[in-house]
Formats: structure tokens, sequence, C-alpha cells
């Protein structure tokens, strides 16, 4: 219901400015698709924009530092870590995020997806997770030019393998830099299927020109930070 009413107003926000806006039930199959669309005056405009590069502000600077402390504090193990992602053009980097789970979770596993009820998230760490406070060291990430605040969540390299392999058009999401938060971040829950998620990265590439899609986005995930959506 939640995704079905944020493609409306996708739909509807395009056509207020002209601009031809893909939605759920328009066919992403070709990568031609994914190219352009028709802006004012019937000419064709690119659908990639250039993306502001922010640092990190004071308030997410005491908000991290509180995040960390309490890690320390509620489980063993350091309260950040750094783990290889994959970005833009296939790039590799590494990602900063608070710790959620217990140290050496993948020790005798190897890399794995997490799950619902995952026994190996902490109790801090699922709380952290619900509300993506987890996130917030990636502003460092920003500030390095490796993500932007909004854009498909970067996936690690042993799972993009996998996925470009068996998900149709998963390398489309490769074409733009990573983000923070995304659509898909804002409509599924957290451990919905890889083809969900693209639908909805999909359905933010073809309109990521639209500034009140990024406006809506940023806004819904301030919702979800606070616990009220």
């Amino acid at each position: 219901m939640v995704s079905f009413w944020i493609l409306g107003a996708v739909s509807f926000w395009g056509s207020s400015a002209n601009t031809r806006v893909f939605s759920s039930t328009d066919r992403v199959a070709h990568p031609l698709q994914l190219r352009s669309f028709v802006g004012r005056g019937g000419h064709e405009q690119p659908v990639f924009r250039p993306e502001r590069r922010d640092g990190p502000t004071e308030f997410s600077l005491v908000a991290r530092g509180l995040a960390a402390i309490l890690n320390r504090i509620t489980s063993r193990g350091p309260a950040f870590y750094s783990q290889t992602r994959v970005g833009k053009d296939g790039k590799s980097f590494q990602i900063l995020k608070l710790r959620t789970m217990v140290e050496g979770a993948e020790r005798t596993t190897g890399a794995v997806l997490s799950w619902s009820g995952d026994p190996r998230v902490t109790t801090l760490g699922a709380l952290l997770r619900k509300t993506h406070l987890d996130e917030l060291p990636q502003l460092l990430n920003i500030a390095r030019g490796e993500m932007g605040f909004i854009g498909p969540r970067p996936e690690r390299p042993e799972f993009v393998s996998q996925f470009r392999r068996e998900v149709p058009n998963y390398s489309l999401r490769l074409s733009v830099k990573p983000g923070v938060t995304g659509l898909a971040q804002i409509c599924c829950p957290y451990d919905v299927s890889v083809h969900e998620k693209l639908h909805y990265d999909l359905i933010y590439l073809v309109n990521r020109g639209s500034l009140r899609l990024s406006f809506f986005i940023l806004s819904r995930t301030l919702l979800k930070v606070a616990q009220l959506d």
C-alpha cells in the first residue's frame, strides 16, 4: 500500500513538470529505457545528473559518537567497522558502519545475507538498523565522493557477482553512486528479496532527475529514523 502511494505521488510530480516518469507497470528490461526521458518542450534530457557532495554535519557527528559509545557498552567488539562494497561502475570501496552484529559474526559461516530475527544482531544493533542510524558513518564515504545521500544501497562483491548472474538488469544499479538511503529502503522491509529492492531501485534510476522525489525520499527517511513511519 505504501509503495502504491509513493508511485502515485511520483507520477503526479512528474506529470506536473511535463517529465516522463516510469512506474511499476512499465517494462524496464532493456537498458536503453533507462538512458533518457522526455523533458520540457519534448526534448530528451539525461536521466543521470551530477550529485552534490556534502560532508558530515555537527549533529551527525554527535549522534554517531553517542551511538558508538552505546555500542561499546552493550556488546563486545569495536564500535565501528568497515567492509568492502561495490560502488559506481563496479569500483570497490570501504564502507563505514556502526557495528550491529556480535564480533566475528561470519567467522564460521563466511559471507551470508542477514535475515529477519538474525541471532547475530545485537539488541542495540537491532535498534540501529531499524532507525538506520548504523549508516551515519557513511557521511564520511559521501565526503570522499564514494557515495551520495540517495541511491541504491551498495552490496558486497560476493553478492554482486551472484546477483549479476541471476537477476536481470541488476548491473544497472552500478551506473550511479550508491546512497545512504534510497527508494527501496523506504518502501521495503530490511530482509526483502533482491528482486523487490531492484524493482524500486530501477524506478528511482529513471526518475532521479526529480528534486521532488529526492525530497520525498529524504523526508520519509527522517520519519523512519524518528520512528514516526
